[in-house]
């Protein structure tokens, strides 16, 4: 013996083992058949069941009953199923059957390739391989000649190159430098071509040489206007765009180097109202809802952009000479005219006005409507002011039939407070009653009866009264004198002197202090300051006069003061450092 086991047959050519089981059987065709026939060897599983290989106590390869092979697989499903990566050292041929039918996987001579052959007689094949200056190749062959009738050559790490079939007829080819320019060269198609066809293709790419639909006969024009197609498309003739190369315009004969895009409309009166130089429409397909009032974060119709805010710059400017009435430079409204406003604008009884809003609803007059209305002419929010009106004849106006005008808090006049009442002849100037405190005043008059009469205060003086008020009585007939003999929020009591009968008429004044007279509601300082009304007027300094400039005025949150000056960097946005890219 060689080994530690060895078997040998002394008696003939032929020596296998056979391992059977319960289940297998014990026939000459059951079970697991080892054998060493002549010099040939052989494994057999004789059942109909697979066999298993494996190494490290796990199975690397089975052969199922019905002959697939599976390596990492165990359940192939073709005769060689695969799992994992796998390396082909050489050439891997695959034939069908026929003659010369077959795919062909291959390495040699630093190229690789795959091909596909239908055989003797068809030549159809189909080639790609890697081939020199790490180009990649398609090509056919449809001849027998071995020669190459079409190919196409990608990449390459220089110039790359093409070598077309012998007879040119099939020949594409792409050159480059390196990936930089792609051209094609030798590109033929002569099916359906003529002289003067275009090459025109159908929904689904399919090209074809056609006629053109039609021809420009003539081209007259002037330089630097746009062309337009003209006589049924036959011929270009001059647009109403004009682009001088600087600035471009539209019906007008010279673009303006100060506009980038000058729009020029003569607008003729035949054609009635609603007309406009330039008009830009905005929609969409369903509810598109802006964020916020930044450029970026809503939606218009037309937008300003000024991304330098210099002196005398402006996002939007709207400018007209105002000749005649209702006129103005800009004008925002709703779409059919209910409410707007207009900066600029001249009126009907030709007053000018900076800003000018109405939120009319054209319903008829009288006093106050008989419908529901809600509408605001103008509106306004500060941060510390909400408006600052100023004229140099007269500041501020108001008319309402309700009221005309209405203060939510402390209001503060450096003026009189004078009221024109109308006596029926004439209007008369009424002047307020005047304090250094906050009081509340009630006066009347009344009749003792036998020398006494209580006098009760109503109901909205008494609940006015902080506390008991000072009442003063005046006799306006002879008796023994007056006096008060008692008093409260309710009302006092009046009494005759000495015990007197009589039945005089009186008057009487009230003054107390009103409810809301709180020591800690006092004036702000800066107020009471003789320089207020002068830093005030310098606050409402008028921007058409070129030659000076107003003042800020700010709110000291700190110090709870009104503070004029210069204002602190803190209160607006930080201007962009010069040379900030757009």
């Amino acid at each position: 013996p060689v080994g530690r086991v060895h078997m040998n047959n002394t008696d003939g050519t032929t020596m296998d083992v056979r391992l059977t089981n319960n289940t297998t059987g014990h026939t000459a065709t059951d079970g697991l058949d080892i054998r060493n026939t002549g010099n040939d060897a052989s494994i057999m599983n004789r059942e109909n069941a697979n066999m298993t290989f494996g190494t490290n106590n796990a199975n690397r390869m089975i052969i199922t009953s019905s002959g697939d092979v599976g390596i990492g697989n165990p359940n192939p499903q073709q005769k060689l199923d695969v799992s994992g990566k796998t390396i082909l050292r050489d050439t891997l041929w695959v034939n069908s059957g026929g003659p010369n039918t077959q795919m062909i996987v291959q390495s040699d001579a630093g190229t690789s390739s795959i091909q596909l052959n239908r055989g003797i007689g068809g030549y159809y094949s189909m080639n790609m391989r890697t081939g020199a200056n790490a180009t990649t190749d398609f090509y056919t062959q449809l001849d027998g000649s071995g020669l190459e009738n079409s190919r196409f050559i990608i990449g390459g790490e220089i110039d790359n190159y093409v070598i077309p079939g012998t007879d040119n007829t099939m020949s594409l080819g792409i050159l480059s430098k390196k990936w930089a320019n792609v051209t094609t060269s030798g590109l033929t198609m002569t099916n359906g071509a003529a002289n003067g066809r275009i090459l025109t293709s159908d929904a689904f790419g399919n090209a074809s040489w056609n006629d053109p639909t039609a021809a420009i006969n003539s081209s007259i024009g002037t330089n630097d206007y746009l062309p337009k197609f003209a006589t049924g498309g036959t011929s270009l003739v001059n647009s109403q765009f004009r682009d001088n190369g600087t600035s471009a315009s539209c019906g007008s004969t010279t673009p303006v180097s100060f506009y980038q895009l000058y729009v020029y409309r003569q607008q003729l009166i035949a054609n009635g109202s609603g007309q406009h130089s330039l008009f830009s429409y905005r929609t969409r397909d369903g509810q598109n809802n802006g964020t916020g009032y930044g450029w970026s974060v809503c939606n218009t119709a037309t937008e300003g952009y000024n991304f330098w805010g210099d002196v005398y710059t402006f996002g939007v400017a709207g400018h007209s000479y105002n000749d005649y009435t209702r006129t103005g430079g800009v004008l925002g409204a709703e779409q059919g005219g209910t409410y707007w406003g207009s900066l600029g604008y001249k009126s009907s009884g030709s007053l000018t006005y900076g800003v000018y809003g109405s939120s009319a609803y054209a319903s008829g007059g009288g006093f106050l409507p008989s419908n529901e209305v809600a509408g605001i002419g103008g509106g306004f929010f500060g941060s510390m002011v909400g408006s600052i009106s100023k004229g140099k004849v007269i500041g501020q106006m108001n008319s309402g039939e309700l009221f005309a005008s209405y203060n939510l808090g402390d209001e503060y006049t450096s003026g009189k407070q004078i009221e024109l009442v109308d006596n029926g002849n004439e209007k008369v100037a009424a002047y307020s009653v005047t304090s250094t405190e906050l009081t509340i005043y009630k006066k009347g008059k009344a009749t003792l009866v036998n020398g006494s009469v209580f006098i009760p205060f109503d109901n909205n003086y008494s609940s006015l009264l902080a506390d008991i008020p000072v009442v003063t009585v005046s006799a306006m007939g002879l008796c023994n004198g007056l006096y008060i003999a008692s008093v409260d929020k309710n009302g006092f009591t009046v009494k005759e002197l000495n015990g007197g009968t009589s039945n005089v008429s009186i008057s009487w004044i009230s003054v107390g202090d009103r409810i809301d007279n709180h020591p800690e509601s006092t004036i702000p300082q800066e107020v009471l300051s003789n320089q207020f009304d002068t830093n005030l007027q310098q606050v409402m300094y008028d921007d058409s006069k070129k030659d000076g400039s107003g003042q800020g005025m700010w709110w000291d949150g700190q110090t709870k003061n009104i503070k004029f000056g210069v204002a602190p960097a803190s209160t607006s946005p930080a201007p962009k450092p010069e040379g900030t890219q757009e």
